[in-house]
This record gives C-alpha cells, structure tokens and sequence, in this order.
C-alpha cells in the first residue's frame, strides 16, 4: 500500500524469575515472542529477503548464553535491527511503566 506506513508494536515484559535457570526462559520466552511476530505480522513476507530462520536460530543462542537482560535485550534489538526499519525496536518496560495506555494501565 503505497504511501502507507505500517507498524508492529511489541511490548515484552520480562518477569522477574527465581534462578537464572528461569530467568533463562523468560529471556527465550520474550526472544520467541519478538520473533514469531516478525514472521506472522511484518507487512513485508519476503522480509527483504533475509533469511529470518537462520537470524533466529542465532539470535535465540546468544539470548540463552546471555549473562544478564541488558545481554539479552541487546541480542533481540540487534536481530530486529537487521529489519533496518526506524519504527521497529524493543521499548524497554522502564518506559511506559505508571504510564496509561488506552487498554487501561501500563
């Protein structure tokens, strides 16, 4: 649709978890999420004809060897950041925490 901008807004909280096991999980759960939207949800199907498969599978090893969430944030932007479009990215929860959204509370 020509002269139409198009958006994908992603919010991913990231629980707080008990152990670094399961904050592992959370990371990967936050990872997937990001991921599986791109596919489904980009507007661009072919996305720029980037092999969406492969940037997965790498981002999703270094979100699981990440040492801590600003590792593992870092991992997803980057991935996401292949997209090379301005208005796609992670919006860090610090954000819009005690902000209104139109649902209702942040």
């Amino acid at each position: 649709m020509k002269g139409m901008t198009r958006y994908v807004c992603l919010f991913i909280t990231l629980a707080a978890a008990n152990d670094a096991a399961q904050q592992t999980e959370v990371w990967l759960a936050a990872f997937e999420q990001a991921w599986t939207t791109i596919r489904d949800k980009h507007f661009d199907k072919e996305l720029q004809g980037l092999d969406w498969a492969a940037i997965g599978r790498e981002t999703r090893e270094r979100v699981r060897q990440a040492e801590d969430e600003k590792a593992a944030r870092r991992s997803v932007s980057e991935m996401l950041e292949k997209l090379g479009h301005s208005h796609v990215g992670l919006i860090p929860r610090e954000a819009y925490e005690g902000r209104e959204t139109r649902g209702g509370a942040a």
